[in-house]
């Protein structure tokens, strides 16, 4: 199980790196439209992206069900975790649908 959070940490840095991570912190859109923040902000389709529809909330849900020891107040985080995970991307789903239309 620990091999399995390595994994999913590792591919959640990957993710992170593709997508930009000052762009997902909201730095990007923070400090104004820089040239740097237009070129982070488009639609990701490599990658994970390719296969995975939202890999930052998969890789993160699936590092927190794969903790070796888990208690009941773990369980409840992570089920709840997994519930906003859920509906984060289900509005997020929304949203690009909005903004790329077809293309996405």
């Amino acid at each position: 199980m620990a091999g399995g959070q390595l994994l999913a940490a590792l591919a959640l840095l990957l993710t992170l790196r593709q997508t930009g991570v000052s762009y997902f912190l909201g730095l990007s859109q923070l400090l104004g439209a820089s040239e740097a923040a237009s070129t982070e902000g488009g639609l990701v389709t490599d990658g994970f992206y390719c296969h995975i529809r939202n890999p930052l909330f998969f890789f993160s849900a699936l590092f927190l069900w794969l903790t070796p020891l888990m208690t009941e107040n773990l369980l409840a985080f992570n089920i709840l975790a997994t519930i906003y995970f859920y509906l984060g991307a289900r509005h997020e789903e929304r949203s690009l649908k909005e903004e790329f239309g077809r293309e996405y």
